[in-house]
C-alpha cells in the first residue's frame, strides 16, 4: 500500500540485467501487462535504470520505496520523468523498490485504435481478412473497434 498502486495482481522480476541487450527481453516480457511491476535497484543504477524504463515503458506512474522498514525510509511517487528528476537532483543512496503502473486499459485502446485509425473500413477489414480472420468474424471485429453497427460494416464488405 505504500505505492498508492493496485498490488491486487503483479509481476516482481527481482533486479534488471546490467545490460541493455539483456533488459530489452525482460521488458518486452513485461511492458504490455496491466498488472503491477515490482523491480529492485541499487543505488548506483537507480538513474540510469528509470532513464531505460522511461524510454521503453512510457511515462507511466511509479513508486520509487528507498530503505523500506529502516531509519531512512523514503516513498517518492509520481510519474517516472519526475521521480527521474527527483534523483537526479538528489543522489540517490540505500536500496530501492520500483513499483511501476501497469499498462492501463487506455493505453491499450491507444494502440490498438493506431493500428486502423488511418485506415478506411474496407481497408480495415482486407487487412484482418488476410491476417486470416474470416470475413464474418472481420466484419464484427471491425464493428466492434470502431464502436459501428455491424450492418454499417457489412455495407463496406459486400464488394471484397
Amino acid at each position: 500500500m505504500y505505492s498508492g498502486l493496485d498490488t491486487t495482481k503483479f509481476i516482481f522480476r527481482g533486479f534488471l540485467p546490467r545490460e541493455n541487450k539483456e533488459r530489452s527481453p525482460v521488458i518486452e516480457e513485461i511492458k504490455d501487462s496491466r498488472d503491477t511491476i515490482i523491480l529492485y535497484e541499487a543505488p548506483h543504477r537507480i538513474i540510469d535504470t528509470l532513464e531505460y524504463l522511461l524510454n521503453n515503458l512510457g511515462d507511466r506512474n511509479i513508486a520509487v520505496c528507498r530503505e523500506l522498514t529502516k531509519l531512512h525510509e523514503e516513498i517518492c511517487r509520481g510519474t517516472i520523468s519526475s521521480v527521474l528528476k527527483h534523483f537526479t537532483d538528489n543522489r540517490p543512496r540505500g536500496e530501492f523498490v520500483l513499483v511501476i503502473e501497469g499498462k492501463s486499459e487506455k493505453e491499450i485502446q491507444a494502440e490498438k485504435e493506431a493500428v486502423w485509425i488511418d485506415l478506411t473500413i474496407e481497408e480495415h477489414l482486407i487487412k484482418l481478412i488476410e491476417s486470416g480472420i474470416d470475413k464474418k468474424d472481420a466484419i464484427k471485429l471491425v464493428a466492434k473497434e470502431r464502436n459501428l453497427p455491424k450492418k454499417e460494416v457489412y455495407k463496406y464488405s459486400t464488394e471484397l
